[in-house]
């Protein structure tokens, strides 16, 4: 597309709509029409007709694609921490699979979605080709210093009372994580900050397959490492430990050396098990963090305090 937007919060410039509402975006304030002179803007000369376009991509939303899509109703952030290669990647795109097969989760419909691009794009490393008839886990999520990390989009309706929610699934690459259970103030560490800092509930991965082999001391260690981390910044938020490739089996000392730093460092804790030999471990495991955040907690009582002990101050209008 020839031309570009001054506004930075706008892509008209890569296929999506104005982000001020203009039907034609060259006829924006904002449109440059002009590249190699950027104050020649809004021309207005061309009069073809106008497209339509939808506000969104497809892709994975980022921080400004918030803005379009928080004010319709309530959403739910749910961060996916863990190490490279754990399983998170598979267990979104399993989950997304199960939703296309007809699956709810916890009783709650899948009624679309503003990343469906992102979706298939993952999607169709698993899905059997007409070629090849080959399948395979999706790629690694790829490193970057990005402050924010891909943002998955689900909207769920609850079947018996029909309550709208935007469930929001990061997605973003391990290696963000180790660096942040290392040391929190990493620059590699930002985007995992984000996470932390803005999402409702957490899952955590463990690598049931690394925990199992020739590594098992050092994936311990990271594990548990992370959890103490994330300790530090949630509160009593909920926090999930997945047993990822479940049909491994690690041996019973580690598992009890994580159970046991779960417990004690994190006050809302859940654990439960997923594998891809059993895809409906996927959407259960799925299903009961939905349900622990779906209803928000109700906000404390607001108290005023009592600033001097004196019977004349104590007056406070009356009734």
């Amino acid at each position: 597309m020839v031309g570009s937007c001054s506004n930075p919060n706008c892509y008209a410039a890569d296929g999506e709509s104005c982000a001020l509402g203009e039907p034609d975006h060259k006829k924006c304030c904002n449109w440059i029409s002009d590249p190699k002179n950027p104050s020649k803007t809004n021309s207005g000369a061309n009069e073809e007709a106008v497209a339509y376009k939808i506000p969104w991509s497809g892709s994975a939303l980022g921080i400004n694609d918030f803005i379009k899509l928080t004010p319709r109703g309530r959403s739910i952030l749910i961060g996916i921490l863990g190490a490279e290669n754990s399983g998170k990647t598979t267990f979104l795109v399993g989950s997304y699979l199960k939703l296309l097969a007809g699956s709810s989760i916890d009783n709650k419909a899948f009624c679309g979605s503003q990343t469906l691009g992102a979706w298939e794009s993952l999607a169709s490393w698993v899905r059997f080709d007409d070629i090849n008839h080959l399948s395979s886990f999706p790629p690694h999520t790829p490193r970057s210093l990005d402050r924010v990390p891909g943002i998955l989009h689900l909207a769920l309706k609850d079947i018996t009372n029909s309550q709208h929610r935007d469930v929001l699934l990061t997605d973003a690459p391990g290696e963000w994580f180790s660096s942040w259970s290392l040391n929190e103030n990493n620059q590699e560490a930002e985007g995992a900050q984000w996470v932390v800092k803005n999402s409702d509930a957490f899952i955590i991965f463990a690598d049931s397959e690394k925990l199992s082999g020739s590594e098992r001391g050092q994936a311990r260690n990271e594990l548990r490492q992370l959890i103490e981390r994330l300790s530090d910044h949630i509160g009593d938020k909920p926090v999930f430990l997945f047993w990822a490739k479940s049909d491994q089996k690690p041996n019973k000392t580690i598992v009890s050396n994580i159970r046991k730093t779960l417990s004690e460092k994190v006050n809302n804790s859940h654990e439960l098990s997923v594998s891809v030999e059993n895809n409906e471990s996927l959407v259960q495991a799925l299903s009961s963090v939905i349900h622990e955040v779906w209803l928000s907690p109700l906000a404390d009582q607001i108290k005023e305090p009592v600033c001097i002990h004196s019977p004349f101050y104590a007056f406070r209008g009356r009734v």
